[in-house]
């Protein structure tokens, strides 16, 4: 079995999955269209640097379909991520042009990181979303409702050509079609676990890593880190890690007593997955509605393993912490036993291994 991860790095998923697969005994390789600055690992990159102008995109479409024709007759599974492919011009309304052409040759499958699925109004897409959900942030957040239409265009086309469709976050069941699996994070471990800190009266030192501060929330975390100190004689110290190459933010995620994650969407993602590594403790919003679509038994550890908050909570949450430092080493060892399992890259590989078995039959 031969399977090509492409054509994005979004967070590393894609290729610590296929060092996962590889472990399981299939050939499993990584294409990035585009190298992005935070330099996650590929095997092989078409272009350095994404295109700055229209026409520098129209430029590289060539280079697009030499490698399109280059890949295609040597795989048998092409694992498509962040729900795009090589040639996907979506915003002007010819998405995803080169699946029918992978589709000839082999199997497809999809996986949605997040943004490439979710949508500016989602309360006319699914009748319970706006009961569970911030329907603000996701106003706010996502691009503007004219995409809306284009957005959905890629995922149903999508949804008439996968055999297989995964979601790394729980609320985009919400936009995408009822064949659509869930799949946690494949994040490689490259640290070991740090030893727990003992404070003896000194600063908590708390970690928050905005890829987007909208997203994460970043602006409410730093006013209740402002209003915690404010009360407690400034106990907290807070790093944030931006605009920083991946292998440089691991060095600093080490120092940390305590990370926050995001309080919008109601999930985590890898920045929490790899402090959890470590054997740090993390706080995020983990939206209790939205665990019906991951296992059971990840769904009852899930809720163990994170200081599950909120920007109504964080505040009076962190003073707790304060209050009981002790509490971190619960959460430290829970949070690194609940990342060892289920991103563990060996078991997400066993899934999509079993699901790319089915579909070759």
């Amino acid at each position: 079995m031969k399977v090509l991860h492409l054509p994005t790095s979004v967070g590393g998923n894609s290729f610590a999955l296929s060092r996962g697969e590889k472990n399981l005994n299939i050939e499993s390789d990584v294409l990035v269209l585009h190298d992005s600055w935070l330099r996650y690992q590929s095997d092989r990159i078409v272009f350095k640097e994404l295109p700055q102008t229209k026409i520098q995109k129209i430029l590289e479409i060539p280079k697009i379909i030499q490698t399109i024709m280059d890949v295609r007759d040597k795989y048998d599974i092409f694992h498509f991520n962040f729900g795009t492919s090589l040639l996907d011009l979506w915003l002007q309304g010819l998405p995803l042009l080169d699946i029918p052409f992978f589709k000839r040759k082999g199997k497809i499958v999809v996986t949605y990181n997040g943004d490439d699925a979710r949508l500016n109004n989602p309360i006319t897409y699914k009748e319970d979303f706006g009961k569970h959900h911030n329907l603000n942030f996701y106003k706010e957040h996502t691009m503007s409702g004219k995409y809306d239409n284009a957005k959905k265009k890629r995922t149903e086309k999508f949804g008439r050509f996968a055999d297989a469709i995964f979601a790394l976050n729980p609320d985009l069941f919400y936009f995408l079609p009822e064949k659509t699996v869930f799949l946690p994070y494949a994040i490689l471990n490259n640290c070991n676990k740090v030893e727990s800190n003992k404070h003896n009266g000194k600063k908590i030192k708390i970690v928050h890593s905005p890829t987007n501060r909208q997203v994460k929330g970043t602006q409410i975390v730093i006013d209740a880190v402002n209003e915690v100190n404010s009360k407690t004689g400034n106990r907290l110290e807070l790093i944030l890690v931006e605009n920083m190459q991946h292998g440089e933010a691991l060095e600093i995620y080490k120092q940390a007593d305590l990370a926050i994650d995001q309080l919008n969407i109601g999930w985590y993602g890898g920045f929490a997955i790899e402090m959890m590594q470590l054997g740090i403790p993390v706080m995020a919003f983990i939206n209790d509605y939205d665990l019906r679509f991951i296992p059971k038994d990840m769904k009852k550890e899930c809720k163990e393993a994170f200081i599950n908050i909120n920007p109504l909570t964080l505040a009076n949450k962190l003073i707790e912490v304060i209050e009981n430092i002790h509490i971190l080493d619960r959460y430290a060892k829970a949070s690194y036993d609940y990342a060892n399992k289920w991103h563990n890259i060996n078991y997400v590989a066993s899934i999509t291994k079993q699901t790319y078995e089915e579909i070759l039959g």
